[in-house]
């Protein structure tokens, strides 16, 4: 349950660094996030945009925990902002609230890196996309990815979940 503000506390002053994954006991289910996924909660018409926003939900009403890469915030603003219709200032709005929704960053680390770059050659994919899938392996969380490239090339794996495998919002 979310602590109750202060009267003098906007939610900006309560938002950790970015970077810094915030602990706290949570006993549900926990994710890694993948950007695929979190750009869905701004783009409603888009796949499977229904099934993200109920992630967001849960992740609002601390029903789920969502655990992603601090660069996370740049691979979703720039998917963002490729969109014809999109602003600078709807895109820096879409990531403030990214930023603010409950997500735990996590810092670069060299060690996943080294796991990431041979998962990367491995599985022929990008070094960031190895990126997550090596957070998962490290935390043993299962990955949501919206990315049906990313899960053809990983092949079968036990921790990349489908975002399409998620129930939808009604």
């Amino acid at each position: 349950m979310a602590r109750p503000r202060q009267a003098d506390e906007t939610p900006r002053a309560r938002a950790r660094p970015l970077g810094v994954a915030e602990t706290r006991a949570f006993y549900g289910p926990a994710y890694i996030l993948d950007a695929s996924v979190a750009v869905k909660w701004f783009r409603p018409e888009e796949k499977d945009a229904s099934r993200a926003e109920r992630l967001r939900v849960d992740l609002l009403g601390e029903r789920v925990s969502l655990t992603a890469p601090e660069w996370i915030l740049l691979e979703a603003g720039n998917a963002l902002a490729r969109r014809q219709d999109a602003s600078a200032t709807w895109v820096v709005s879409c990531l403030e609230t990214l930023g603010q929704s409950g997500v735990q960053f996590v810092p670069f680390q060299s060690r996943l890196i080294v796991e990431a770059c041979g998962l990367s050659k491995r599985h022929e994919i990008t070094l960031y996309d190895a990126f997550y899938l090596a957070l998962a392996e490290d935390l043993q969380l299962p990955l949501i990815t919206a990315d049906e490239e990313f899960v053809d090339s990983v092949g079968r794996n036990s921790l990349i979940k489908p975002l399409a495998a998620f129930p939808e919002i009604h």
